[in-house]
């Protein structure tokens, strides 16, 4: 959810300066697919067009999708991401390297 997130905000800070809060909503939103949060998406949209939508800016779509997913915990992310990290293809260096920028932020010390 972080990377998806961090995209979108460098696309807009990019190409949508000048674009309305609606139109990056709207934007964002196209790129909400597949399974679960495509359900969500439909129902973000139908408070939308009822009217009843709480978001109003993009930055709160944002923290609405993290609440919604589960990765609003970023100690959380961070260790799912630690133990999910093989070194593959990469030198020992390059893998100490992934491995620090990783664990940065996932509580683990030493």
């Amino acid at each position: 959810m972080v990377e998806f997130i961090n995209a979108c905000r460098l696309y807009i800070s990019m190409r949508m300066k000048r674009t309305g809060e609606e139109e990056k909503i709207l934007w964002v939103l196209t790129y909400v697919q597949g399974g679960v949060a495509e359900v969500w998406k439909e129902n973000v949209l139908e408070e939308r067009r009822q009217g009843i939508s709480v978001v109003e800016m993009v930055e709160e779509l944002f923290t609405k999708m993290r609440e919604e997913f589960g990765e609003f915990d970023e100690e959380s992310r961070k260790v799912n991401k630690l133990r999910m990290l093989e070194q593959g293809g990469w030198t020992c260096n390059e893998y100490v390297q992934i491995f620090k920028k990783t664990s940065r932020g996932s509580g683990y010390e030493g």
